[in-house]
């Protein structure tokens, strides 16, 4: 390569490290603009990663503590890759052509800013080098976004030193301002009741605990699924909390394989009471609640990972125009009505009680990413 072809090189890594820079600033300006919209999601970007950091039938654990000035998440999943820790650095998914990944280190992954603008991060690479250091986004402007890019993996190069134990968790740590601790609270705040849905439906996970100063509960999956119909499972998940007997929460779910429909059961001897979901509760999951939905009309909840979200995750294109995308929802809306009455005519046969919660739809609010007709 001559000297002209390295010079633009360089210029092409500088373009996109500014057009990186300028990305992340605008997106943190949006959600700290709209930090009420987004305050509920941060918590479920960090277990998303967690969950794509798996590989084949590997599971992940994840730890979350809040103490009095700092929330701490830890897993113990795979390592980083060298491609994974740039695009956390400078930012990008590398969810990209990987189907079985619900995204990883994009926009999401900023959203957990609200939090703090300044990250500490320890992990361990592939290559067995562990590291230790702070992913700044305190800048005030792109230029500034950019400087403290440069700085971040500056400081992620120089913390490198070999592995010294056999774990590979990942952790990162936030410092929390009196804004940020009750930020950290709302998203913590839906935890317990959606915990055993995402369990459910992302069998990746084997366990995720809460430490607050008021608190300790996790949440485990039982591997033993009972398939009680055709494409009609009920899965348990335990919930322990401390000093206190465990809790079982009974979900039953109807799958195809790409979209599944499910309720909370209530066992009641040897049968089963179908409970209703909480107004507040999102509706339409990409293996993870999508919030905004939680006035999408359907009496169960809806989880596809096929699903083509909104960029801001707080709804799936549904309108009326003919596009790809918005063709691939409404086929999986539709698929999820033929399995909710797969579970209806379950439910009936099996005489489980309190039927009429099948009957249950709210009327439909405005979306703008919902087709009112």
């Amino acid at each position: 390569m001559d000297e002209f072809q390295q010079q633009l090189e360089q210029e092409k890594d500088e373009a996109l490290v500014e057009s990186n820079a300028q990305a992340i600033f605008d997106h943190l300006d949006e959600i700290t603009n709209k930090a009420d919209v987004h305050q509920r999601r941060w918590v479920w970007e960090l277990l998303q990663n967690s969950k794509d950091s798996t590989t084949g039938s590997q599971k992940v654990s994840v730890e979350i503590v809040l103490q009095d000035s700092k929330l701490i998440f830890r897993h113990n999943g795979n390592p980083f890759s060298n491609k994974e820790i740039t695009h956390l650095v400078y930012h990008g998914s590398t969810k990209k052509g990987q189907t079985d990944k619900t995204g990883k280190f994009g926009t999401g992954f900023i959203t957990t800013h609200l939090l703090s603008k300044r990250v500490r991060v320890s992990g361990i690479l592939t290559s067995n080098k562990q590291f230790q250091f702070f992913l700044d986004r305190t800048g005030s402007n792109p230029k500034e976004i950019e400087i403290g890019m440069e700085a971040s993996w500056k400081e992620f190069i120089e913390s490198l030193r070999e592995q010294n134990s056999e774990e590979t968790k990942t952790e990162y740590a936030y410092e929390l301002d009196e804004r940020a601790k009750a930020v950290a609270q709302k998203g913590l705040g839906d935890l317990a009741s959606l915990l055993p849905f995402v369990l459910a439906l992302n069998p990746k996970f084997e366990a995720i605990s809460l430490q607050t100063p008021e608190l300790k509960l996790s949440f485990r999956s039982n591997p033993a699924n009972i398939a009680v119909g055709q494409g009609v499972t009920i899965v348990n998940i335990e919930e322990f909390i401390e000093n206190q007997p465990s809790v079982q929460h009974n979900l039953v779910m109807s799958s195809d394989g790409i979209t599944t429909v499910a309720l909370r059961l209530r066992c009641v001897g040897d049968s089963f009471d179908l409970e209703r979901l909480e107004p507040d509760m999102p509706r339409l999951f990409l293996d993870f609640p999508l919030f905004g939905t939680e006035n999408f009309s359907f009496p169960a909840i809806i989880n596809s990972s096929s699903f083509r979200p909104e960029r801001e995750r707080n709804g799936v294109f549904l309108g009326p125009e003919p596009a790809e995308a918005v063709l691939s929802n409404k086929g999986l809306i539709k698929g999820a009505c033929n399995l909710y009455l797969n579970l209806v005519d379950h439910a009936s046969s099996a005489r489980w009680g309190n039927l009429y919660e099948l009957a249950f739809i709210t009327v439909p609010t405005q979306k703008d990413w919902l087709d009112p007709s």
